[in-house]
């Protein structure tokens, strides 16, 4: 099944009879003007869409029965694709059926795109959706397309939202791009192998999406949060070197004294989240600085 809703305002749906390949095949949005109002207009004016079954047409996980298709939003695009080129790497990648649009911020940071893969077989487990979700990411990083991925995805009652073309978007392109092809397996027997391979490669796929995370109450998981949404938001030149400092800092002040595993996790912040990355010299004249800092102040404490 299919369901569509207006706006964010409710979680009450509308069956759509047509189906998800007819919606998408034959949509026709508005091409639009935004700036200050796009949350906005994301909040009241976009049309999203449900694919599988709700009880009662109720979108929210307890309600959710199955899953027909797999939406990933492609917040974190590697830089060199661009509108064009995206589809032609994705095509070249991903050889079975889906559909790609940008979403409604596409062009205000960056590229913004979401990539819809039905299923062959529909899903009725959260643990299987987040597999799928994870291991269809997890390729996409894995070639180049995606820098990092966005766990919000995984979420069972996840709407997506429906094309709409704004004036970042280039009018000599198709608004809805597709590749036609076989389904995506997803059996029980297939969605096992899937699970072994996640394993192997040591990546887990039930990790989950918390959106109050930013909400915790207490001081030190506020600061926590504060902290690693300077990094999600990048880090650029000016302030690395100090923004990197306070991260080491903190991780030795709330008790990692292994270094390694330190520097390690520096590793990987820089590669993802400091732009140009410093170097790893930097890194451990960094470390080694937070070391001393954070060994004086218990000292003068």
């Amino acid at each position: 099944m299919l369901y569509t809703q207006r706006g964010l305002k409710t979680n009450v749906m509308t069956p759509y009879p047509k189906g998800l390949a007819y919606l998408l095949d034959h949509y026709q949005p508005e091409r639009i003007t935004l700036g200050d109002g796009l949350n906005k207009y994301k909040a009241n004016c976009i049309y999203y869409a449900f694919a599988g079954e709700l009880k009662n047409s109720i979108r929210k996980n307890a309600n959710v029965v199955n899953r027909t298709a797999v939406a990933i939003d492609l917040d974190f695009i590697a830089e060199g694709l661009d509108d064009f080129t995206l589809y032609d790497s994705l095509k070249l990648n991903l050889n079975f059926s889906w559909w790609l649009y940008p979403t409604i911020s596409n062009g205000f940071k960056g590229l913004r795109y979401r990539l819809i893969i039905p299923l062959a077989t529909p899903i009725n487990s959260e643990d299987d959706y987040k597999t799928l979700v994870t291991l269809v990411s997890y390729a996409l990083k894995e070639k180049g397309i995606l820098t990092r991925v966005d766990p919000s995805n995984k979420t069972w009652a996840q709407l997506f939202g429906l094309p709409v073309a704004n004036q970042h978007y280039p009018a000599s392109l198709d608004l809805v791009r597709s590749k036609p092809g076989e389904l995506f397996p997803s059996d029980g027997e297939t969605l096992a192998t899937f699970k072994d391979f996640l394993k192997t490669e040591g990546i887990k796929a039930s990790s989950s999406y918390s959106p109050s995370v930013g909400r915790i109450s207490s001081k030190k998981k506020t600061y926590t949060a504060k902290l690693l949404t300077d990094f999600i938001q990048g880090i650029t030149e000016g302030n690395r070197n100090n923004k990197m400092l306070e991260l080491a800092s903190y991780l030795i002040c709330i008790g990692l004294d292994n270094s390694n595993n330190i520097y390690n996790f520096l590793q990987v912040m820089n590669a993802n989240y400091i732009t140009p990355p410093l170097d790893n010299k930097e890194l451990t004249s960094i470390l080694k600085s937070a070391i001393k800092l954070t060994r004086r102040t218990n000292t003068d404490g």
